[in-house]
């Protein structure tokens, strides 16, 4: 941000030169100058306002001064058994009840093949669980698109049965939220009422088992349709409509139960993802190891000197080097750790229900946007099928 005020602040003092203002803008807005040599999209344009929105809403993390690593470092009980450990070898030194001594050039060897392992170990693990992270977010987000998809043919293929596009995707949306409380194994039943995406009757039924409930909802959905699209094909056929007619009804139903189908898979996806976690040994033995590490380096950084002349200097020294190294190791286990559960209260989780409050929003929005009747569009270009004249359109 400093570095983006400090060059449009550069931008507006050589507007302000006569030499610049010679230079000439041609038709895309496109900046000259001869200073710096290079195209600058102006702000004015298109194209400079939609890179100006890329620059002010980037994705790039900056360093900022959160102390999100001191936050997790204090709360964790390995910072201060670790600290604790050190201070009493300091101690034991300070008070002459032990000499200080060279670390024995064994000892140096084997913790250096110790520590190359432990953090090609600790990297992998962080690799691991960032991968984790990272599917299980993308999954979180994308589980509502064949959702939202489905709403789109609803409004166009059920245009003449409001009500029954209304219940389809309140039933959706119903079915999206409890995949999230499946997931969670607890559930806000007052709250899906409240907010009218199930009825009190609905909710009894789905209380009454302990399967979970978003694949009763889809259950629900795809025979809500199927009926629907029987009693239209058998309407059809009793009228003595044409068998073409028919036909169409029945391949809208087909496709629309693939997208059902779909959905529920959709839904039901990132319970397979968390079904297998990282096993839990494997965290349990690269704890013991960073513990077992920096408890043998705490004991050198207590009673450990070198060759140095000065004594202070040189215990100065094994101290903080003691600290960045516990910093380091510490840090990167407790994010690998952060990294395994992505949805929580931390800072750098995901919100479980962001993509459902979004789903719910989008939803309402085209259930509620007219259509375009292409006929008067081109007349008049007036062509918008007004919200409350479906059923006399129809």
């Amino acid at each position: 941000s400093a570095a983006k005020n400090i060059f449009h602040s550069a931008q507006r003092k050589l507007e302000k030169m006569p030499l610049f203002e010679e230079k000439r803008r041609d038709s895309s807005g496109v900046l000259w100058t001869s200073l710096l040599n290079q195209p600058i999209r102006s702000s004015k344009s298109p194209s400079g306002q939609v890179a100006h929105a890329f620059v002010q809403n980037s994705r790039v993390n900056h360093y900022s001064i959160s102390f999100y690593i001191a936050r997790v470092l204090i709360y964790d009980s390995k910072t201060w058994f670790l600290t604790i450990w050190t201070i009493f070898w300091i101690m034991m030194r300070y008070f002459g009840l032990i000499e200080p001594q060279e670390v024995p050039d064994i000892a140096v060897t084997y913790l250096g093949y110790f520590s190359v392992a432990l953090s090609f170990t600790i990297a992998f693990y962080l690799n691991n669980t960032f991968a984790d992270f990272r599917e299980q977010g993308r999954q979180a987000v994308a589980a509502s698109s064949p959702a939202n998809d489905m709403v789109f043919l609803i409004k166009c293929h059920l245009k003449e049965f409001p009500k029954l596009q209304k219940c389809i995707t309140r039933l959706l949306n119903a079915a999206h939220y409890l995949s999230w409380l499946d997931l969670a194994k607890s559930y806000s039943w007052q709250e899906l009422e409240h907010r009218g995406l199930l009825t009190i009757q609905e909710t009894k039924v789905l209380r009454s088992n302990n399967a979970p409930k978003h694949p009763q909802i889809m259950l629900w959905i795809l025979d809500t349709l199927s009926t629907h699209y029987r009693n239209e094909c058998s309407n059809i056929c009793q009228s003595g409509g044409p068998h073409t007619l028919a036909q169409m009804e029945h391949d809208k139903f087909m496709k629309l139960q693939d997208y059902v189908v779909e959905i529920r898979r959709s839904f039901g996806t990132l319970g397979k993802l968390r079904s297998i976690p990282i096993p839990h040994p494997y965290t349990h033995m690269l704890c013991i190891f960073v513990i077992i590490f920096l408890m043998v380096l705490g004991v050198y950084a207590g009673i450990g000197e070198s060759e140095s002349d000065s004594t202070s200097f040189d215990e100065a020294w094994w101290i903080f080097g003691y600290v960045i190294v516990c910093i380091a190791f510490l840090s990167l286990y407790n994010i690998a750790v952060a990294q395994q559960e992505p949805f929580g209260l931390d800072i750098s989780d995901i919100n479980p229900l962001a993509g459902v409050e979004d789903q719910l929003e989008y939803n309402e929005f085209i259930l509620s946007a007219p259509l375009l009747d292409w006929e008067k569009s081109i007349e008049n270009n007036q062509g918008l099928y007004p919200h409350s004249n479906y059923d006399e359109m129809a």
